[in-house]
């Protein structure tokens, strides 16, 4: 729901919840800032699963090929503790529309 122009949107306390004015429903609004480091997660997450597909999980060192762990995996596990801070205070619930065939 986009605001009008003139209209001001209350306060963001609790990622700011803006009261529909059709029902008494309640929006839970995603602050933007917050919305830039799940997706910047997402994409991080994805180039580093994608480096660990390729190299292995252990993989050689760039000078001396001594093997070592893939520095991807911290990547990868900074990322996913952040999705899923982000899930855990924002959950995302699928709302399913039934045709009951009448």
């Amino acid at each position: 729901m986009e605001p009008k122009r003139n209209e001001t949107i209350p306060n963001f306390k609790d990622m700011g919840k803006i009261k529909n004015k059709t029902s008494d429903a309640t929006i839970d609004i995603i602050h933007p800032d917050v919305m830039r480091v799940y997706r910047d997660a997402l994409q991080l997450y994805d180039e580093a699963s994608a480096n660990i597909e390729t190299n292995g999980a252990v993989t050689g060192h760039p000078k001396t090929g001594a093997p070592m762990v893939n520095p991807y995996l911290d990547v990868l596990d900074t990322c996913s503790k952040t999705i899923l801070k982000f899930h855990n205070e924002n959950p995302m619930y699928a709302i399913l529309s039934v045709d009951d065939g009448s």
